[in-house]
């Protein structure tokens, strides 16, 4: 069986789409839930992300595991592999995919260990599953671009980065926040000048009410 951590980024999410857009295979799809974010935030917003943007590939998801991780964000990195090991046994998975990508060097924040410390395990095996990390040597805008190439770039802006996102699903948005700073760089990168402020700001303002939400 294989898997895919999926965890609503930008990253996973196109990383799940281009899986099922290009292999024939099922998936049991794996979703972190971080105490840092509100209640269950993740796996509803991966959940409202299959549910719009999946359909044609649901009889190919084998089931949707929430897994709820309370740690700070400073101990998320051990944590998270921590969980990965138990999903990967639990669920004997052969495969399993992650969409971790590079940080633009001007966004790392060096304080914390995860995610700046985005360690490369791509290929390397645990027990009897093997770790791909498909994007590991991309960077934001090479994500971006996979959004255009399959002409899903509404998609991105159903994702979320930022680890401080607020109740309402709108990210903090300083220029200080990691995961906000390599998003919009991202964006900034992908498109002429011209054009991407309009797609940053359209990117920052959606939020939680603008969709339908559903509980996993």
């Amino acid at each position: 069986m294989k898997g895919i951590q999926f965890s609503g980024g930008m990253d996973s999410t196109i990383m799940a789409y281009e899986l099922f857009a290009t292999t024939e295979d099922e998936y049991i799809i794996y979703t972190l839930e971080n105490g840092y974010w509100p209640p269950f935030w993740s796996p509803y917003n991966v959940h409202f992300i299959i549910n719009k943007w999946f359909n044609q590939y649901k009889d190919r998801i084998i089931k949707h595991v929430p897994v709820i991780s309370f740690a700070s964000l400073k101990d998320l990195g051990e944590a998270e592999y921590r969980l990965w090991a138990k999903f990967m046994h639990d669920h004997k998975l052969t495969d399993l995919f992650c969409g971790t990508t590079k940080v633009y060097s001007e966004c790392v924040d060096h304080s914390l260990n995860y995610p700046s410390g985005r360690w490369n395990l791509d290929q390397m095996k645990f027990g009897n599953c093997v770790i791909h990390q498909p994007y590991y040597n991309l960077h934001r805008h090479d994500i971006v671009n996979k959004y255009l190439e399959y002409d899903v770039l509404e998609m991105l802006f159903d994702t979320q980065s930022c680890a401080k996102i607020a109740s309402d699903g709108v990210p903090c948005n300083k220029i200080s926040c990691e995961q906000c700073s390599d998003r919009y760089e991202g964006l900034k990168r992908a498109f002429t000048n011209t054009k991407y402020e309009y797609i940053i700001e359209q990117d920052r303002n959606r939020k939680l009410e603008d969709v339908e939400w559903t509980k996993c």
